[in-house]
């Protein structure tokens, strides 16, 4: 695919063969899995992440002069301000929260327990956190525009944003193992590994798909983006789930 080229292409990494990868080992845990180019990638998708944490403080800094004293703090579903504050402290709450964030994804994986629930390597754990960041930092940019008087259509970008994370995740579910705590997690595809692995190979191209359909239709629905996401959101989790159902039942879905 050339997504996954193109990833591999820039990081040396692609879901498919970290997917193969993962289902050849099969000690459990995320310190133990592939310790050198997984942690090289670890390293340098963690630094990114904290990289886009400081822009986030940097962006605040940088737009706080040329804002005014009130200024939007929340949207309704038409993209209308229907909320406001100060901009001080208001400008650094996203900073502030994508900061503790940071933090507790740094500290939780140490802990015992969460390394016997999960079966993730720790570069595609960086590189979910990574994302995350990138689209915090994105919301904030579009957010301070917003108060900066920018007329920036809030409830089409978002959509977008969001979009782009679910083509990442989708890109990411087939390299996923059974675990409790990351994933399309139903009763069936906990019990089962052959329908936990079908399932998310099935749901990767679904995310994908659904990510797509969202960035290319918000433009196109205007106002609507939102509705059209949840929508396209709703479709695409009912189909994989019966499609998980179904395999859980007769071994095969005809799907």
């Amino acid at each position: 695919m050339q997504f996954t080229d193109t990833l591999k292409k820039w990081t040396g990494w692609c879901p498919m063969e970290a997917a193969a990868r993962a289902g050849s080992n099969n000690s459990p845990g995320m310190e133990t899995r592939d310790a050198g180019p997984v942690a090289r990638r670890e390293r340098l998708f963690t630094r990114m992440a904290w990289v886009v944490t400081g822009l986030s403080f940097l962006l605040a800094l940088a737009v706080l002069p040329i804002l005014p004293d009130i200024i939007p703090v929340h949207w309704n579903y038409a993209g209308v301000a229907d909320a406001y504050a100060d901009k001080f402290p208001s400008v650094f709450t996203l900073p502030v929260i994508l900061t503790v964030v940071m933090v507790l994804t740094q500290v939780l994986p140490r802990f015992k327990q969460m390394h016997g629930s999960s079966i993730i390597s720790r570069d595609i754990y960086a590189i979910i956190i990574f994302s995350a960041t990138c689209l915090v930092l994105a919301v904030q940019a579009v957010t301070l525009a917003n108060a900066a008087g920018l007329m920036v259509p809030i409830v089409i970008i978002l959509p977008m944003l969001l979009g782009v994370i679910f083509i990442i995740i989708g890109s990411l579910l087939p390299v996923v193992g059974p675990n409790r705590s990351v994933g399309i997690r139903l009763p069936w595809t906990l019990k089962d590994e052959k329908n936990w692995k079908m399932t998310h190979a099935r749901g990767g191209s679904v995310f994908m798909g659904a990510g797509i359909l969202i960035i290319l239709g918000s433009p196109f629905a205007g106002t609507w983006a939102i509705a059209l996401m949840l929508a396209v959101l709703c479709v695409a989790m009912i189909y994989i789930t019966v499609y998980s159902y179904r395999l859980s039942k007769t071994g095969r879905t005809g799907m």
